[in-house]
């Protein structure tokens, strides 16, 4: 078993990102649900710890799962586990099962591997707004990102979920 340095979780905690600064109401739930549990559990949950017949129907659509690998030899490696119907449209084709490097290479896959894995080490959730993409000629996909590190153990991190709220605009 896994020990939990309490001091750490609570840094973390208060360090967290306040609810309303998020932009929609299922970043809002997993944000409720991930200190909540930190809270009352002295531990950062996995993903036993929440069941999606208890979430709101709204949110697996925009909800992403990567799973971290931690291999005995070499870096992390990182495998979408579950992609949401919504958040997979980024993607234009479903990439759960898909490693990063068979997706991204170069500086993209550079600064996903290192964000990545700064989460894993700091166990600190992460939220990114007005991230731009194009996206089908006449628009703008801007997007804001929950993201929430999850661990089997209550430490060591094993996991990530995200919670997406996509905006399209016109160019």
């Amino acid at each position: 078993m896994t020990i939990v340095d309490p001091q750490a979780l609570r840094n973390i905690l208060e360090d967290l990102f306040p609810a309303d600064a998020l932009r929609s109401d299922e970043q809002r739930w997993f944000h409720k649900f991930w200190r909540d549990f930190a809270v009352a559990h002295g531990r950062l949950p996995g993903r036993a710890d929440f069941d999606p017949t208890e979430m709101p129907p709204s949110l697996l659509p925009v909800l992403m799962q990567i799973d971290a690998e931690r291999p005995a030899v070499g870096p992390m490696r990182f495998r979408y586990r579950l992609v949401g119907t919504v958040t997979g449209q980024f993607y234009r084709r479903d990439p759960t099962g898909t490693y990063f490097e068979e997706i991204y290479s170069g500086e993209a896959l550079t600064h996903f591997n290192s964000f990545y894995e700064t989460m894993a080490e700091t166990r600190r959730p992460d939220f990114s707004e007005n991230v731009r993409l194009p996206w089908r000629h006449e628009h703008i996909l801007e997007y804001s990102r929950a993201s929430f590190p999850l661990a089997s153990d209550g430490w060591t991190v094993d996991r990530f979920v995200l919670v997406f709220h996509p905006e399209y605009r016109n160019r």
